[in-house]
């Protein structure tokens, strides 16, 4: 997980965030990447949230 720089969240429902944030901060606890977090009316096939990640890997 340090690999990763920036998150985006998506909800459906925003008051769900905080619980989300809970989680979120035990995967993250040194370090917290930049992170997007906004609502939307649906998502495709009628999920809840929706997260995607930008990580930077270091060549081998």
């Amino acid at each position: 997980m340090h690999d990763i720089v920036k998150a985006n969240v998506v909800f459906t429902d925003l008051t769900k965030a905080a619980d989300f944030d809970e989680v979120y901060k035990t995967y993250f606890t040194e370090y917290r990447p930049a992170r997007i977090v906004m609502g939307v009316a649906g998502l495709l096939g009628g999920a809840n949230l929706e997260l995607d990640a930008v990580a930077i890997l270091e060549e081998s």
